[in-house]
């Protein structure tokens, strides 16, 4: 039986690609390293801050990476990162019937970012980077935020954007809807809008 329905931040709650690219380049820019274009970053957009840094400075010097992930969290947030259409209202009509989680390869501080702070009270539980020791396509924190939810894995369902979310919920024994322009092998249901993830979620069995 369906109780709790999971979300991922970048690409499914808030449209943050253009907002990530800026603070990401500021933070090349303070420490001496080249900017990402967005067509850099596509190819990183799943990947949490941590690994795009190490990704793109090309650094194994953690000291080095902390230190820059540090700068970055005493940058002033981005009030103005849009939610897509209908995820507000939709997120209220789901909080009625379900619990409401957050997966995300964001920092702990930064899950609520933008206009999806102004939605925070209708979440029960949020897992970020620094929550678990792996990250997706590992299941462990979508298991960390079952277990916050009080929820059976197999009584959840995610909704997430890359191949890594699918993975991380099949591992996990949670069915997983894909989000956006892509249907993902191995989702059980495909959505390009928040009507339609409303709508698939009716059609899962359980």
């Amino acid at each position: 039986m369906l109780k709790a329905i999971i979300f991922d931040v970048d690409g499914v709650l808030l449209d943050s690609f253009e907002s990530n690219v800026k603070y990401l380049n500021e933070l090349f820019t303070k420490f001496g390293y080249p900017k990402l274009t967005n067509n850099d970053y596509s190819t990183m957009f799943h990947l949490p801050s941590y690994d795009v840094i190490k990704e793109w400075t090309k650094s194994d010097d953690e000291g080095r990476i902390k230190e820059i992930i540090a700068y970055g969290d005493r940058l002033p947030m981005d009030n103005n990162v849009e939610m897509p259409s209908g995820a507000r209202e939709a997120l209220y009509f789901l909080n009625k019937k379900y619990r409401l989680g957050i997966v995300t390869g964001r920092q702990r501080d930064n899950i609520f970012e933008g206009k999806l702070s102004e939605c925070k009270n209708l979440f029960d539980a949020s897992v970020g980077y620094e929550d678990t020791a792996t990250h997706k396509p590992s299941p462990e924190p979508l298991l960390l935020v079952a277990k916050r939810l009080n929820v059976k894995p197999r009584d959840c369902v995610y909704i997430g954007d890359a191949i890594t979310d699918v993975e991380a919920g099949n591992a996990a024994g949670i069915k997983v809807i894909s989000y956006g322009k892509e249907n993902l092998k191995g989702s059980v249901a495909h959505a390009t809008s928040f009507k339609e993830i409303t709508d698939a979620i009716k059609t899962i069995k359980y």
